[in-house]
């Protein structure tokens, strides 16, 4: 995790029924030419940075979809090896109609 430049979301643009749910898969970027990859979503720390038309599990990084119509802002943060949050961080944008 010392070597991550960046973390990249690959379903960050979400449309969701209502009530629905699903997991966003998340990839650690590396420098160096060292070739992305997908990782656990136990690395990383996931929380709803604006709207209410969704909420996240912080640790598993499944989203639910409310009854609310509305976009909703996720942030994905990079844990370290004690599990504290990094400066790595990428955003999930979600829609739900």
């Amino acid at each position: 995790q010392d070597d991550v430049k960046a973390v990249a979301v690959a379903n960050a643009d979400l449309e969701l029924a209502k009530n629905a749910t699903e997991t966003l898969q998340v990839y650690a970027v590396f420098g160096g030419g060292v070739a992305s990859r997908m990782m656990d979503n136990s690395n990383f720390k996931f929380a709803v940075e604006s709207g209410t038309s969704a909420s996240v599990a912080e640790n598993t990084g499944v989203i639910t979809a409310t009854s609310t119509s509305g976009a909703t802002v996720i942030s994905v943060t990079l844990k370290d090896a004690t599990g504290q949050p990094t400066d790595k961080i990428g955003y999930a944008n979600v829609t739900v109609a």
